[in-house]
């Protein structure tokens, strides 16, 4: 529950600033929450302290999310038949 909570927000602040479509914002907070789980996994096994390594990842969460929304490409609109 906390996890759904806190990817609206990221969602929401990854959103505004991209101005982007909703689905890359979306598609982009779980990108950046994977990247921010395995950056906390490293971090654990390297021998930080669990608290500390999970602080870091939720503070990267959003970074890794707002650099994946401005790296997706800008779709053009389909063309249809002639």
């Amino acid at each position: 529950m906390a996890l759904l909570f806190l990817s609206h927000l990221v969602q929401g602040l990854v959103g505004s600033p991209a101005r982007r479509d909703p689905w890359v914002a979306w598609l982009a907070t779980e990108a950046g929450l994977l990247n921010a789980a395995v950056f906390a996994g490293v971090l654990a096994a390297d021998g930080k302290a669990v608290y500390t390594a999970v602080a870091l990842g939720l503070g990267t969460w959003p970074a890794a999310a707002l650099v994946m929304a401005v790296c997706v490409p800008r779709m053009s609109a389909a063309r249809a038949p002639a």
